[in-house]
């Protein structure tokens, strides 16, 4: 059975980033390109190094070995991103 990304971010990312408030989106999702946005109490937060280094790509690079990761946070959400969740 193949996973999707979306399906692997909302069970094993999105409930540790609840945790906290936050919101997860994905804006875009090829296999050459991931860009997920952190939002809620993510926006602006020091920590987003460390969620994406340490929570984010490790996810993507098992699901999308070939994908460039990117990780924005805060205001304004990009423009077509789906809220997980």
């Amino acid at each position: 059975m193949t996973k999707t990304l979306e399906g692997v971010l909302v069970d094993t990312a999105l409930p540790l980033i609840s945790i906290d408030h936050a919101d997860l989106y994905v804006v875009a999702d090829s296999p050459s390109e991931v860009h997920l946005h952190l939002g809620g109490a993510y926006s602006g937060c020091p920590g987003v190094h460390f969620v994406k280094t340490h929570l984010l790509a490790p996810i993507v690079a098992e699901v999308a070995p070939k994908a460039t990761l990117t990780v924005t946070s805060g205001l304004p959400i990009p423009k077509g991103a789906k809220k997980l969740g």
